[in-house]
């Protein structure tokens, strides 16, 4: 994905944070289903090997030195470990933020690190080291390149076209590919990657709503 206008950004506020959040807060488990469903689809041993032993990398080599891709394995090359690493820290990220939805507690997340603090800290931390070290560029162009290698670049141009005409009523859009199961799968990893989208510029907002915060308290 390097047409820049394809990763610009939407969420730049407080408000459209609040709405968004009240919007997708009941979609966790359709965001984390969608990961489980594109490693059964990626069919790569290797892939799934990292990402089952993530939560023990963590405890190993640390989020950190994970994020920033400064881990290397023996007998495995880079894609693998890149695309084990770019799933898991989209599970972690979407896991940690929908804990905080739940308690009310994610877009002014800065002002409840203190309580409950250990296991807030972790969250927090966890959401800050993805998004600052991953970022929505990267998030973006990694997982459109796990789209296109699940549906294929014909089928996604022909969903996204499908989606974006004019010519067609939303009704004919979402009944039009149900005779074709093939397809039907397809239209449903695109619009997860859209959802998906939506997800990683919320959370960068919310971050970056967050450290200015911080800085004015310091200030």
């Amino acid at each position: 994905m390097t047409n820049k206008e394809n990763i610009k950004r939407l969420i730049i506020n407080r408000e459209q944070v609040v709405n968004v959040v009240t919007i997708i807060s009941e979609d966790e488990m359709v965001l984390l289903q969608m990961i489980d469903n594109i490693l059964l689809a990626l069919n790569n041993p290797i892939v799934m090997e990292h990402y089952n032993n993530y939560p023990k990398y963590i405890e190993e080599y640390g989020i950190e030195k994970l994020l920033k891709r400064e881990v290397e394995f023996e007998d495995t090359g880079k894609f693998e470990f890149e695309v084990a690493n770019t799933l898991m820290a989209l599970q972690l990220l979407i896991c940690c933020a929908f804990e905080l939805i739940k308690e009310g507690k994610l877009v002014d997340y800065k002002k409840h690190e203190k309580e409950v603090l250990e296991k807030n800290s972790f969250r927090i931390y966890a959401i800050e080291k993805i998004i600052n070290i991953m970022g929505f560029e990267y998030f973006m162009a990694h997982i459109y390149n796990l789209v296109i290698l699940v549906v294929g670049k014909e089928n996604y141009k022909t969903i996204t076209d499908l989606f974006s005409s004019q010519d067609i009523s939303v009704l004919e859009k979402e009944n039009v590919l149900d005779d074709n199961p093939i397809m039907q799968y397809n239209k449903e990893v695109i619009i997860w990657f859209g959802m998906i989208r939506i997800f990683i510029d919320l959370m960068t907002c919310i971050v970056e709503l967050n450290t200015d915060q911080d800085n004015t308290l310091i200030d």
